[in-house]
């Protein structure tokens, strides 16, 4: 998992697209490989920093501003895998986030969805 998770990262910090592919049979955990990338990406692209400590204090990252991404699934099952990824194992639990779910269902009930592009449009501006 490791080293996937280093040439996926090395891939998607030194280029130019910021596109990627990654196909691994069902089972393997692309979901959490997935999320594992954003989380990194997000700090090498210097979103967060961590403060010079004294001896005696503990590191506590402080964040400079949201890191924007667009998480795109095939089904709206795959949404929920994902979002109840992040729940379960704490992903993004140091790193300032919103979740818009682009569908006119979900069984998520805490992040608000939706299918109006003006909504879409004004959660992606602010």
């Amino acid at each position: 998992n490791d080293d996937i998770l280093d040439i996926a990262v090395a891939h998607f910090s030194s280029s130019r697209t910021k596109r990627g592919n990654i196909q691994l049979p069902p089972g393997w955990g692309k979901t959490q490989l997935a999320l594992q990338i954003l989380e990194k990406l997000y700090f090498l692209e210097g979103k967060a920093y961590y403060p010079k400590l004294k001896e005696d204090e503990e590191a506590v990252s402080t964040t400079n501003d949201e890191f924007l991404t667009i998480y795109v699934t095939p089904n709206l099952k795959l949404v929920d895998q994902v979002l109840d990824s992040i729940d379960k194992f704490g992903t993004f639990y140091d790193i300032p986030h919103r979740s818009l779910i682009v569908a006119s269902k979900t069984a998520r009930r805490t992040e608000y969805s939706t299918t109006d592009v003006d909504k879409i449009a004004s959660f992606l501006m602010s």
